[in-house]
C-alpha cells in the first residue's frame, strides 16, 4: 500500500469476508522484520569470521573489542585519567580535530570504574600528530593526561609525512 490509510481500510473491509467459499484472513506482513533479522545475522557472521588475536606475558587470546575500531586508524593511548573521566569528557578534549573517529575510556568490568586510561582514534595522520603535540599534558578532568602512540599495531608515520612533503 502507498498510504497507511489504505492499509487500515483494507484490513477493516476485506478481513473476514468470504472469497469463494473461504473466509479471508489478513495479517500484517512481517517481510521487513524478517529482512532486518537476516541482515543482523549476516553482520554477526561477518564479525565472527574476523578474529583479532592478542599476546601478552606469553598468553594468547581472542580480543573481540578490537573489532569495534577502524582498521586503518591512527590511535593514541591516553594515560593518567581520573576516576571522574568518561567517554564524553575525552571526546570534548579531542573534538576540535575533524578526523576524530572514536574515543573510549577503559573501565573495569566488575566495578565499572575507570582503569585510568583510554584510547582516541583518528582517520588522518596530521590530526593525530597535532593532537599528540597539543593535548599532551593538558587537563582532562582533574589530571593532566599523558599521550603515547598506541602499540596495537606498528605503523610507519615517517613514510606518509615524506610523501606529503614531496
Amino acid at each position: 500500500f502507498k498510504d497507511s490509510n489504505d492499509y487500515i481500510r483494507a484490513m477493516r473491509e476485506v478481513n473476514g469476508k468470504y472469497i469463494g467459499n473461504r473466509p479471508c484472513k489478513l495479517r500484517k506482513s512481517s517481510w521487513k522484520d524478517r529482512q532486518y533479522t537476516v541482515e543482523i545475522k549476516k553482520k554477526k557472521l561477518k564479525s565472527k569470521d574476523k578474529r583479532v588475536m592478542r599476546t601478552a606475558a606469553g598468553d594468547v587470546w581472542d580480543d573481540p573489542s578490537l573489532l569495534e575500531w577502524e582498521d586503518n586508524d591512527f590511535r593514541i593511548f591516553v594515560g593518567d585519567l581520573g576516576n571522574e573521566c568518561n567517554d564524553e569528557m575525552l571526546y570534548r578534549a579531542f573534538s576540535k580535530y575533524p578526523s576524530l573517529l572514536k574515543v573510549k575510556v577503559i573501565r573495569d568490568k566488575r566495578s565499572n570504574k575507570t582503569k585510568g586510561f583510554g584510547f582516541v582514534s583518528f582517520k588522518d595522520s596530521n590530526d593525530y600528530i597535532r593532537a599528540m603535540r597539543e593535548v599532551n599534558g593538558k587537563y582532562i578532568g582533574n589530571r593532566p593526561c599523558k599521550l603515547r602512540k598506541s602499540s596495537w599495531k606498528d605503523r610507519q608515520y615517517t613514510v606518509e609525512i615524506k610523501k606529503k612533503k614531496l
